[in-house]
């Protein structure tokens, strides 16, 4: 009696864990067929995953998915590397660039709890290899852990770049003070602490010092013994460069057209902002840990206590390495990572134990936002999805209506096509984009939340384009459409004519939204990547003639006529740049590169 109770229990066991595994079965199958952008249409079944990693040039893609506090599921996509046969597996170490932050900020905050370090106290106080140079920004208000990991004392250098594999590689005072090697500009403070929120990987950096200075360790031995071994992410480490017994299971970084970065990733000594390499699956188990913490069930690093404040905002969404977001109801935390070549993502709920990681060796977020709407979705993370649009079916002459040219400034032109699909939006900085009606008059798009409407019809066509956007609302005329912005004159190859027009909305009355610097610089770059150098040139000598004491028009200038091979114009910018910005490490390496090699054509 006794065995045959013992057979039915165990036949009970093993039953509901194969209905278990084909329920985790269906629900992978599920978000692999139904990634979704970030405008929902009522009723859509979604995209594939390898339909859309085809789509964004990704190679491969890993994901773990967090239910109830525990590994749902991990599986990886795709291979390591573009044209190789090496698969993604859920053991495949991506850079989880940015995502390094948080886990630095968990071990950081466990040296405070052991009382090596103070939240609350100038950092200067626990640095010994480097200091902050004092200034009138920190006469009062001082650069605090707490302000350093919140992104808010006021420190430069939003993020890095990073070393090719092989180069020489600075020491953190090196990058700390700016000074060759190191390809960044000197991390200062430029605002009084505590009044802005600023992203800064540059005071990450600061915290980096702060924690080997007060530890004696290296960086990667303190991530290792304070947070990395206690949580058994065993496929987790911060050593730059990457060891070579990793390298056998690493993914390889990609450019957004899929070909490789050269030497495969690059290396980033600024460890603590962006060196960890890691998987979805570790990073899970570390978001797993600040929910259980945060519960009291589970405190294997931090306190309770220390990671509610890890998760209290300090100034807008910033917390101690993270950041919360409030959706309907429920707060998400998280963070997202971007290195040459790598994308990341991690967010989980503050509370209801249900979260998700995804990692790319691509250049595309688009793609990490789809399977995590995808996973929203499947997992009823409601208050994270947004609200679904109704669209509707316009017949010919309602879209004759709005086809058509419209004009935001000078320079900036919206234009509305019609094909076999449907209706097409193209804009001056935007690709092609698809848009559906929600009604005769209105508009979205499928990328971002803009919403377009048609106002003032008269002798059967719209006449204005009201654009809005979380940037605010932005109303664009209808022009002829044989009309051509200065912009559209240089990328047809009429240069001069493109530059005279500019010149002209100048002079008839400045539009600081169409000559502004900022905004050549950018349509400068688009040229440069259409490998329009000329058309580049043009725009880049437009800003350096309108904005001469900008040590950055220079900078690009500089860079476009290296691109040319003009080598003594490309020098002679860049030595106006670093005369008016000393600073400029980058002008400074390009400059010293540029110069050796006339050296060298001379021997």
């Amino acid at each position: 009696m006794t065995s045959l109770r013992n057979t039915l229990a165990l036949y009970a066991v093993c039953a509901s864990m194969a209905f278990a595994q084909g329920d985790i079965e269906s629900r992978i199958a599920r978000v692999e067929k139904g990634l979704l952008p970030p405008v929902l249409v009522r009723g859509e079944r979604g995209w594939d995953i390898a339909e859309r990693m085809r789509f964004y040039k990704c190679p491969g893609v890993s994901i773990a998915v967090i239910r109830d506090n525990q590994i749902d599921w991990a599986k990886g996509y795709g291979v390591r590397e573009a044209g190789g046969t090496e698969p993604i597996t859920s053991q495949t170490v991506f850079q989880a660039a940015s995502i390094s932050k948080p886990v630095t900020a968990m071990a950081a905050l466990k040296l405070v709890e052991l009382g090596h370090i103070s939240l609350d106290q100038d950092i200067n106080e626990f640095l010994k290899t480097w200091k902050l140079s004092e200034s009138r920004f920190t006469s009062k208000n001082k650069a605090t852990l707490r302000r350093l990991l919140s992104h808010t004392a006021g420190i430069t250098v939003h993020g890095f770049p990073g070393y090719a594999e092989g180069a020489t590689l600075p020491t953190i005072v090196q990058i700390l003070d700016g000074q060759p090697p190191a390809n960044t500009e000197t991390i200062r403070v430029d605002t009084v602490p505590g009044t802005i929120s600023r992203y800064s990987g540059g005071g990450i950096v600061m915290v980096q010092c702060a924690l080997i200075d007060r530890e004696g360790k290296t960086f990667p031995e303190i991530m290792k013994e304070r947070v990395i071994d206690p949580l058994g992410m065993t496929r987790s480490t911060y050593c730059q460069p990457l060891p070579e017994s990793w390298r056998s299971d690493a993914a390889s970084g990609h450019y957004p057209d899929m070909s490789v970065v050269p030497g495969k990733y690059h290396v980033y000594p600024e460890m603590a902002p962006a060196g960890l390499w890691t998987t979805p699956s570790d990073l899970a188990r570390f978001a797993i840990e600040i929910s259980q913490s945060l519960e009291g069930k589970s405190n294997r690093v931090l306190s309770q206590e220390m990671t509610r404040q890890m998760l209290t905002p300090v100034l807008d969404d910033a917390g101690l390495g993270v950041f919360i977001e409030r959706r309907g109801s429920t707060e998400y935390v998280g963070h997202n990572g971007a290195n040459e070549g790598f994308r990341s993502q991690m967010v989980f709920q503050r509370s209801g134990g249900n979260g998700a990681v995804v990692m790319i060796n691509g250049s595309n977020f688009d793609i990490i936002n789809e399977i995590i709407y995808s996973i929203a979705r499947e997992y009823r993370w409601d208050d994270y999805l947004p609200q679904p649009h109704d669209t509707v079916h316009l017949s010919e002459r309602e879209e004759s209506a709005i086809v058509g040219k419209y004009l935001i400034n000078a320079d900036d032109a919206i234009e509305i096509r019609r094909g076999t699909d449907g209706l097409t939006l193209l804009g001056t900085e935007t690709r092609p984009v698809k848009i559906l009606p929600t009604s005769s008059r209105t508009f979205i798009r499928r990328d971002w939340g803009i919403t377009y409407s048609l106002v003032h019809e008269s002798h059967g066509v719209f006449d204005t384009l009201r654009i809005k956007s979380p940037d605010g609302l932005q109303s664009a005329l209808r022009v002829d459409g044989s009309y051509r912005t200065p912009y559209e004159l240089i990328a047809a190859g009429e240069r001069k004519e493109g530059i005279a027009a500019y010149r002209r909305i100048l002079r008839d009355g400045p539009d600081g939204a169409a000559v502004s610097e900022d905004r050549l610089n950018r349509l400068g770059y688009q040229r440069l990547n259409a490998k329009d150098i000329d058309g580049a040139i043009a725009l880049f000598g437009l800003n350096v003639e309108l904005y001469p004491a900008s040590w950055n028009v220079y900078d690009s200038l500089g860079e476009a006529y290296a691109v040319r091979g003009d080598r003594e114009s490309a020098i002679a910018n860049y030595q106006k740049s670093v005369s008016l910005n000393p600073q400029n490490t980058s002008g400074i390496n390009a400059l010293r590169k540029l110069q050796m090699s006339r050296s060298g054509s001379n021997r």
